[in-house]
């Protein structure tokens, strides 16, 4: 942005005094230096997942915003790929640079820092990444004195869970094979920067984050001593701190359970719930962390007063003495 800069020149000729008028300015003179900046986006690297499951590291499109040491907006560029080229800034000043990538959308009503900082990011079904995890970044402080490069690291607005099952903890004659498995209470949207979590209901999918029977198969091939491979669920940021609230965000393992009392058929089986906690035991889920849980029933795999955590409500007694 230029600003015009006007000078009046007056010449006053009275009673014989004469006062000289300006000299002439040409236009570089007026003009701010302008340094050439060129910014890249760049994601943290991250372990590949199956096929189905997102790029985490893919980088689509991104949102840029550059704001001034006011925290007024002074460029917003939307773009394709994780590189802009030539953009013009003031030399010598300092500015906050703020990247969202992966949103699949211009947002061209940011108007200072705060705006931005409170938006909230909706996603439209509990997968939607099929062109990149949402990712958010900032770089603080940056003075730019001549042409030069710089980066924006992004990271994921999403956490990542990964689940295994330890079966050998189980009594002889208990088979349990895991149907499906989804993530309850999932947010369907966070604040774009940190922290961010649902405040209600309606910041959550009416059905989260899920993996059909195909897609879990993993968890009934032991792996190792009786514990099976990992399959991974993704899901918003949830900061619920130590409030163990009705928007706290879980998972639930719908299985497949036999055993000398109970059997299942078709419509029948098993339900194991856990709430997703952070390393400090609160019910914060927080954005770019992976969490790795591994479930482990042991006995008949029914021991619990909880019918929340363990739900054998649905299961079927076998017939007979």
């Amino acid at each position: 942005m230029r600003t015009g800069l006007f000078i009046m020149c007056v010449s006053v000729a009275a009673a014989g005094i004469i006062v000289p008028g300006c000299a002439e300015m040409d236009d570089e003179a007026l003009t701010p230096g302008y340094a050439e900046v060129t910014v890249r986006i760049e994601g943290l690297d991250g372990a590949a997942g199956k096929s189905e499951d997102p790029g985490e590291c893919l980088i689509s499109d991104v949102n840029l915003f550059i704001f001034n040491s006011q925290g007024v907006l002074d460029e917003w560029r939307y773009f394709y790929g994780n590189e802009l080229k030539s953009i013009r800034l003031i030399r010598g000043a300092e500015y906050t640079v703020y990247a969202c990538a992966n949103l699949g959308i211009e947002i061209d009503d940011i108007i200072d820092e705060e705006d931005l900082r409170e938006r909230r990011y909706y996603m439209a079904y509990p997968d939607e990444y099929r062109m990149g995890m949402p990712m958010t970044g900032v770089v603080s402080g940056l003075r730019v004195e001549e042409d030069m490069d710089f980066t924006v690291p992004v990271t994921r607005m999403m956490a990542r869970v990964s689940v295994s099952v330890d079966r050998s903890g189980l009594d002889d004659g208990v088979v349990l094979d895991v149907r499906s498995m989804r993530v309850g209470n999932c947010p369907n949207s966070t604040s774009m920067f940190p922290p961010g979590k649902a405040v209600n209901d309606r910041h959550l999918f009416a059905s989260g984050f899920m993996k059909s029977e195909e897609q879990v198969s993993e968890l009934n091939y032991n792996a190792h001593d009786g514990v099976s491979g990992e399959v991974s669920l993704y899901l918003m940021e949830n900061m619920q701190g130590e409030d163990a609230s009705g928007v706290c965000s879980y998972v639930e393992l719908k299985v497949d359970y036999e055993s000398d009392i109970y059997m299942c058929t078709r419509y029948s089986y098993l339900l194991y719930r856990f709430y997703i906690r952070d390393e400090d035991g609160s019910y914060n889920v927080r954005r770019n962390r992976h969490y790795h849980i591994t479930v482990r029933p042991v006995g008949d795999g029914l021991g619990t007063v909880d019918g929340w955590r363990v739900d054998a409500s649905h299961l079927m007694k076998r017939s007979g003495p």
